[in-house]
């Protein structure tokens, strides 16, 4: 099921849309739709990120946290 939405934008995003689904010959609403899907996702990854960030962050502060991260061999440098 669709959700239609009206969004407003700058004038000249408006040429640049158009060239660019043309190239890849979509709808302006495909288009649209893998935008919005390709923000989303760097968005998530990018709050998982800072998650596992503070999370790492608060292993090498917590002793409790240090003391269950010697015992598994973890290591969140990974991160």
């Amino acid at each position: 099921m669709s959700n239609r939405m009206t969004i407003s934008m700058p004038e000249d995003y408006g040429a640049e849309i158009e060239a660019i689904q043309k190239e890849l010959k979509v709808s302006r609403s495909t288009l649209l739709r893998m935008a919005f899907d390709a923000f989303i996702r760097e968005y998530r990854r990018t709050e998982l990120r800072k998650r596992a960030a503070q999370m790492r962050d608060e292993y090498r502060v917590n002793r409790d946290l240090a003391v269950m991260k010697e015992l598994e061999g973890g290591d969140f440098e990974a991160v």
